[in-house]
């Protein structure tokens, strides 16, 4: 990962998607095929959290080779919710938000989720919503979306109070039930 960082930073793109290859062969303890929807996947993932470490035309850079790597794994019938999941992100950091919007909720609707899962993506979407700032109420639903599934998720109360705050209404109040949105 580190070397695959390093020849990023050195502009060897070809070099680093190699080494990002090989480890996701470690991670999957076997060789993987460099053109499956895995191997992409993993790829894009790996660049997705390497693009959160560096900045300015770098980050840019390797958010261009995320996406595209895991729309690649997409096209080969890869969808998963880890896949939507790393899309979005990748996309949100990008400031694609109407985009990483869709990839939440395509994340939402992958079969293979526990509800922990569904939080997640409320949340995400909840807060890549609040960046748009007409959607509000929008986000305020997935984050309220989340409580319902979990009444302990922190973020997700977080993102309620947010909202809230943003959409001008007392929290108070809006807990009580006095005004509706």
């Amino acid at each position: 990962a580190l070397r695959a960082k390093t020849q990023f930073l050195a502009g060897r793109n070809q070099a680093a998607l190699e080494d990002l290859t090989t480890l996701a062969g470690l991670d999957a303890e076997r060789t993987i095929d460099p053109e499956s929807a895995q191997a992409y996947q993993q790829r894009g993932g790996h660049l997705r959290r390497l693009a959160a470490e560096l900045e300015g035309t770098a980050q840019a850079r390797v958010l261009d080779l995320a996406t595209d790597q895991l729309r690649k794994a997409l096209k080969r019938g890869g969808p998963s919710a880890a896949l939507f999941d790393n899309l979005g992100a990748a996309l949100e950091l990008q400031g694609r938000l109407a985009e990483a919007i869709e990839a939440y909720s395509q994340g939402l609707a992958q079969p293979e989720q526990h509800a922990k899962e569904h939080v997640k993506f409320y949340v995400k979407r909840g807060w890549a919503c609040t960046k748009l700032e007409d959607q509000y109420k929008k986000a305020l639903a997935d984050f309220s979306q989340a409580i319902r599934l979990d009444p302990r998720d922190a973020e997700a109360c977080s993102g309620v109070s947010y909202a809230l705050a943003c959409l001008k209404v007392p929290a108070v109040g809006a807990a009580a039930g006095k005004n509706k949105i």
